[in-house]
């Protein structure tokens, strides 16, 4: 059945995106605000350009790549000026962008696939997002690993039809 039924039916539409050059500081908010884990990059036409993830966010804040804004002091430091007590110090060092840290490859899918395709490309890929695109490349929705779950317990009777009651 998964191979007759399309993405439209289970993606979400109200899909958030931003360019490659909003702050990190506003994707986190963004990420946050909305209960969401990812945000495609698109670029001015509203195509998909890549793709930033909860994931990239904290690996970026915690790794040490000379650009780095988090020092962890997992015992007392000194440097030239303070002493660092232990725990998490927050340093803004560098005005760093989507661009700076999104996967540069837009994996997409048409509107036209179906579910087996979703789940069988996320599967291959290890990923758990992907965003949906009409004809023309345009951004119009996002599928999720959670929305084919969902979709998969709906339809073998384990949650009630979407919008109705259980029987």
């Amino acid at each position: 059945m998964a191979d007759r039924v399309g993405v439209e039916e289970i993606m979400s539409r109200r899909v958030l995106s931003a360019t490659p050059d909003v702050s990190i500081e506003a994707l986190t908010s963004l990420l946050l605000d909305n209960h969401i884990g990812c945000v495609p990059i698109v670029d001015a036409k509203q195509r998909p350009i890549g793709m930033v993830t909860k994931h990239d966010l904290v690996q970026f804040h915690f790794t040490k790549d000379g650009n780095e804004e988090v020092i962890l002091a997992h015992r007392r430091q000194r440097s030239s000026d303070d002493d660092l007590e232990p725990g998490l110090h927050r340093f803004q060092l560098a005005a760093t962008v989507a661009e700076d840290v999104m996967l540069p490859l837009a994996i997409t899918l048409s509107e036209r696939a179906t579910v087996a395709h979703a789940a069988a490309l996320m599967a291959i890929e290890g990923i758990h997002h992907i965003p949906v695109v009409d004809l023309q490349g345009k951004l119009i929705g996002i599928v999720s690993s959670m929305d084919v779950a969902r979709w998969l317990a709906r339809n073998d009777g384990y949650l009630p039809p979407e919008g109705g009651r259980e029987p």
